[in-house]
C-alpha cells in the first residue's frame, strides 16, 4: 500500500497535465478502452481495463490470487503495437488478448512504444515529499521503438480558474531514428533549475552502448550517470547536476534504439520459485526451460505434457509468449 501511494504521488506531474487536458478537451484521465478503439470488440469485452491518460493502459486484477501460482491474474487486451509493463519490465507484442499474472504488490500497467511519462523524482532515500510543491527533480519514463512527445504543464497554484492560469510549459520529445531525447526550454518557467533523469524501460544495450550515451545543455556537455536496473531491465540516465530550466537539454542514446528481448528463463524461474506445486515437478519444468535448440512447437507441447494445472501453465505461457 505504501509503495502504491508513493508511486501515485510521484505521478503528480503526469496527473496534473492530464487534468488540464481533461478540462480543456474533455479527454478524461480514466477512460474505457473503446473510447480510443470503438471498432475493436475486445475493447468492449475487457470491461475493467482502462486508458490512464494519453500514455498508459491499466488492467486491474480484481479476483483472489491462485493457490498454485501465488499470484492474481486477469485477461488483458493490448491494441496493436509493442508495450512494456512499467513494474516488471516485460515486453509484450500487442493486437491480442493475454492472461497477465502479478503478485499482490503489482498491477499490470502498460506503456506503448513512444510513450513519455513524467514523474517527480524521489529523494536519495526513496521517499517522496509531502504536499505537492513544484518538483526540483523529474524522472521521465520513455519507451523506445517509436517517436513520441509530451508537453509537461505546471502552475504556481495562485489562479482561481483555468482561464487565468499562465502555465509553465516544457516539451519533452523522443526521436526514434536519431535516438535523441529533447527536454525543451521551459516557457514561463517557475523553477529556475532542475535535476533530470531518464528511465528507458526495457532498453536493449550492452555496456559499450551505455557508455556512449551523452547529454548537452545548449552547446555545453553535461556529465551523466548511467546504470541498469537489473530487476526490470530499465536503463536510468541521471544528469549529474541541476540544469537551467530556460535552456534546451539533449540526450543522445544511439540511433534506432530497440526494446530488449525478454529473459524467459529468469522470468520462468521467478514464477517457479514462488509456485505452490510439487518440488520434483518444479525441477523437471525448470530443466525443460534450460534446454536449447527446441522448436517452438516442441517446447510448448512438452511444457503442456507436464500436467501443470491451467493457472500454472498460463502463468508460464505469459512470459513465453509475451513476444513473438
Amino acid at each position: 500500500m505504501t509503495q502504491a501511494l508513493q508511486f501515485r504521488h510521484k505521478l503528480i506531474p503526469y496527473l496534473y497535465t492530464m487534468s488540464v487536458r481533461a478540462t480543456q478537451t474533455n479527454k478524461q484521465l480514466v477512460e474505457p478502452m473503446y473510447y480510443d478503439h470503438p471498432n475493436s470488440p475486445e475493447a468492449y469485452r475487457n470491461k475493467n481495463q482502462y486508458l490512464f491518460g494519453s500514455e498508459l493502459v491499466v488492467s486491474p486484477i480484481t479476483q483472489r490470487k491462485g493457490y498454485s501460482t501465488d499470484m492474481g491474474s486477469v485477461e488483458t487486451w493490448l491494441p496493436a503495437g509493442r508495450y512494456v509493463d512499467l513494474f516488471t519490465g516485460l515486453v509484450y507484442d500487442g493486437d491480442r488478448v493475454i492472461k497477465t499474472f502479478r503478485s499482490t504488490d503489482k498491477t499490470p500497467v502498460f506503456a506503448r512504444e513512444g510513450s513519455i511519462v513524467p514523474l517527480e523524482n524521489t529523494s536519495a532515500d526513496g521517499h517522496v515529499r509531502n504536499g505537492a510543491p513544484l518538483p526540483e527533480s523529474i524522472e521521465i519514463i520513455i519507451v523506445v521503438g517509436k517517436s513520441g512527445k509530451f508537453e509537461l504543464l505546471e502552475d504556481d497554484g495562485k489562479a482561481e480558474d483555468i482561464e487565468s492560469i499562465k502555465f509553465a510549459k516544457t516539451e519533452i520529445s523522443f526521436d526514434q531514428d536519431s535516438g535523441r531525447i529533447t527536454i525543451g526550454a521551459t516557457k514561463d518557467a517557475l523553477v529556475r533549475e532542475r535535476t533530470w533523469s531518464i528511465q528507458l524501460s526495457a532498453f536493449e544495450g550492452d555496456s559499450k552502448s551505455l557508455d556512449n550515451i551523452t547529454a548537452k545543455l545548449g552547446s555545453s556537455k553535461v556529465d551523466t550517470k548511467v546504470k541498469r536496473d537489473e530487476k526490470t531491465g530499465a536503463v536510468i540516465i541521471t544528469l549529474a547536476n541541476p540544469v537551467s530550466s530556460t535552456k534546451e537539454t539533449i540526450i543522445e542514446i544511439g540511433t534506432k534504439p530497440r526494446l530488449q528481448r525478454n529473459d524467459i528463463k529468469t522470468r520462468a524461474l521467478e514464477i517457479l520459485d514462488r509456485a505452490q506445486i510439487d518440488h520434483d515437478l518444479k525441477w523437471r519444468v525448470w530443466e525443460h526451460f534450460e534446454q536449447k535448440g527446441l522448436s517452438s512447437n516442441i517446447f510448448l507441447s512438452r511444457l503442456k505434457a507436464f500436467g501443470l494445472d491451467e493457472e500454472m501453465l498460463d502463468a508460464l505461457l505469459e512470459v513465453v509468449l509475451a513476444q513473438d
